[in-house]
């Protein structure tokens, strides 16, 4: 299916609410969590790995397509890893390298040491992403 799960911006910097952790990979993660908190009985969180219903739930975010600006920092790559997102895809690197959590020093999709991987596809859209940053229109 090709259709938008989620869509959010980057609200840490002014204008946005200030808090440190609304990345706006983070901010779509928890709005596919929401969704499946709605979709999935409440008791179910309470179930067991064992139970059947249980065992059929999938992933957070398996299989699904990340499209950004720019490439998601270490904590976002990680939440990405973690909800086992398919393919990231981002226009414009991120501004401080050491903080770039899929190229440089740390390319976390390509770490043997971890049990999910994805590909990366980067610098895709760069003009559509620098005129989405010269506007400054937030997509939600």
């Amino acid at each position: 299916q090709n259709r938008v799960v989620a869509s959010a911006y980057d609200e840490t910097q002014a204008g946005g609410s200030g808090h440190p952790l609304h990345h706006a990979v983070m901010r779509c993660i928890a709005k596919v969590a929401d969704s499946d908190l709605k979709t999935w009985p409440k008791d179910s969180r309470k179930r067991s790995l064992e139970d059947e219903d249980a065992k059929d739930k999938p992933y957070l975010c398996n299989g699904y397509d990340l499209f950004v600006t720019h490439e998601p920092c270490v904590m976002c790559a990680m939440a990405a890893l973690h909800s086992r997102i398919g393919r990231v895809f981002w226009c414009l690197p991120n501004t401080y390298a050491e903080q770039s959590g899929l190229g440089g020093d740390h390319m976390l999709h390509k770490d043997s040491r971890l049990n999910h991987h994805f590909k990366v596809y980067k610098g895709l859209l760069e003009d559509e992403g620098m005129r989405v940053l010269a506007n400054q229109t937030p997509c939600d």
